[in-house]
């Protein structure tokens, strides 16, 4: 790498610290797409909301950026690795194949391939096995893909800070770190579609609704959790208490304090 690399990283390090503190990590400068690859977000479901490593694993086509509910995007990436396994405990020899997860890379933009914010890296941890056979091996990861830094900026950017129609982005992420043995690993970019909106992610349980009240609510509290990631997936209404969790037809809907947003049906 060369003086130009190094200018350029410093420039990029100097605006993302203007974006509100996210955390920065460089890279390697290894592109290993073939031994490292990310499958996709793997769904989590309440009520455990474990993120569980199978190659079978349930996987969400979409997300939420719903800046009502969440200021911030973390979801667990389905991880795969195709190094070969090399340790042999007969011998008392270490596998160097292991890969450590470090961090990611992320680039969002619209759907024309316009940057929203500058591209930014976010530390991550996590580990994956060598495989043992032709099949990859796989690790659950939580990644930052919008951090709280640059959500403001998000919502802003793609005018979704008030109700209106959600809008869809792209996070385009990679997630890099070393082996064991010290090579440097770096999977291919995958393009995650995200929604930003405001308020869209809500869902309204027809057992949310209080009878007392007239016309819909979602005044009946919930006994168990039905949402993992508040505003990054389809969120039950009993699951937040962000005034945008309430539709209405009358103030009676609303909770106390709260006024009925009769244009959007949503309290205010």
């Amino acid at each position: 790498m060369g003086a130009g690399w190094i200018k350029s990283t410093s420039k990029f390090v100097s605006a993302m610290a203007m974006l509100g503190g996210v955390s920065l990590l460089v890279p390697s400068c290894a592109d290993n797409g073939v031994s490292l690859f990310i499958r996709g977000v793997i769904a989590i479901k309440a009520p455990d909301c474990v993120a569980k490593p199978d190659a079978d694993a349930t996987l969400w086509s979409s997300l939420y950026f719903d800046s009502a509910l969440t200021t911030q995007v973390d979801v667990p990436l389905l991880v795969g690795s195709q190094l070969f396994g090399r340790g042999d405990p007969k011998t008392s020899r270490g596998e160097p194949n292991r890969i450590q997860l470090s961090g990611a890379e992320v680039e969002l933009t619209d759907t024309g391939g316009n940057a929203i914010v500058p591209k930014f890296t976010v530390p991550t941890i996590g580990v994956v096995d060598p495989t043992a056979s032709s099949d990859a091996s796989y690790g659950a990861v939580f990644v930052t893909l919008i951090p709280a830094g640059v959500a403001g900026a998000v919502a802003k950017n793609t005018g979704t800070t008030t109700f209106g129609p959600r809008k869809l982005i792209l996070a385009n992420v990679k997630v890099f770190g070393k082996t064991l043995g010290g090579t440097d690993v770096e999977s291919l970019p995958v393009a995650i579609q995200i929604y930003a909106c405001f308020g869209c992610s809500v869902v309204f349980p027809s057992d949310a609704a209080e009878a007392t009240v007239g016309g819909p609510n979602c005044l009946k509290p919930s006994t168990q959790a039905k949402t993992c990631l508040v505003g990054v997936e389809p969120t039950s209404c009993q699951d937040c208490s962000a005034a945008a969790c309430f539709n209405c037809l009358n103030d009676a809907a609303c909770p106390t304090g709260l006024k009925c947003n009769t244009a959007v049906g949503r309290c205010g």
